[in-house]
């Protein structure tokens, strides 16, 4: 990542209601259903919520100039699911599928405070960190 030359905009009031940092990435050939509860018991005591969600859809840059080809794919079995990994305070979710892994800060009311884009990054590395070992440690790949 490179580096700013000039300083981030500080506002004492930052008009920002939610950040999200993500990653997109090919898909996890061995990535089961039971994957999604070992993963949140290495995170539960932080994020004990759970929410699920239908799965985004995957978004590639293309080759200028280049039209993208409609595919028609035949499953045996539907996509698996997104699911929400929420903090204690709610504020902080993750959200993580076979091809995705994102953390999230929402502001939820009035007086939630925006931790700011470091520690959001911060929060964001260190989540993302512990999902890369433990797709590692699973033999996700």
């Amino acid at each position: 990542m490179s580096q700013l030359s000039e300083p981030m905009p500080d506002f004492k009031v930052p008009p920002v209601i939610e950040v999200v940092l993500g990653v997109q990435f090919d898909p996890l050939p061995n990535f089961l259903t039971a994957h999604y509860g070992l993963f949140w018991s290495l995170v539960k005591q932080e994020y004990p919520f759970l929410e699920d969600r239908a799965p985004l859809g995957e978004v590639f840059e293309g080759v200028r100039g280049v039209e993208p080809k409609a595919e028609i794919e035949l499953i045996d079995m539907p996509p698996l699911r997104r699911v929400f990994l929420i903090h204690t305070h709610r504020n902080y979710l993750m959200q993580l599928q076979p091809t995705r892994f994102h953390h999230n800060w929402r502001k939820l009311k009035e007086e939630d405070e925006y931790p700011r884009f470091g520690s959001a990054k911060q929060r964001f590395l260190k989540y993302w960190e512990t999902f890369r070992r433990f797709v590692a440690d699973n033999s996700l790949v």
